[in-house]
């Protein structure tokens, strides 16, 4: 980041310092690999995730699993009388997940179109 009066030098933080080896990008400037891959992933993180070889079956899948694991808990807590409130809260962790794996899926799919 620049900052005012400096001349246009950039001040480092400490994360920069120390994070190892570094790499001259085609517009000349240092950059490790961390900062690239923070640079890849600002720019568009459905992009990286279907760089990576995810696809929207996946999320889909994971929706499925994490509906699942929500019935099974339910059943859990109906079974055991003692900590029913335990099982009930994980069950709604779980059930949160759903709609954001089925949202990741939708989105990932468009992805795919492209």
């Amino acid at each position: 980041m620049t900052y005012p009066g400096q001349g246009g030098r950039r001040r480092l933080t400490a994360p920069e310092q120390a994070s190892g080896p570094q790499t001259i990008t085609d517009q000349g400037t240092s950059m490790s690999k961390r900062d690239e891959v923070v640079e890849l992933a600002s720019s568009n993180p459905i992009s990286l995730l279907s760089g990576w070889g995810i696809r929207s079956e996946h999320a889909y899948l994971a929706a499925v699993v994490s509906l699942g694991l929500v019935f099974i808990t339910w059943l859990v807590s109906r079974a055991k009388k003692d900590d029913r409130g335990r099982s009930e809260h994980w069950g709604l962790f779980l059930g949160e997940w759903v709609a954001s794996l089925l949202a990741l899926g939708v989105a990932l799919k468009l992805e795919e179109k492209d």
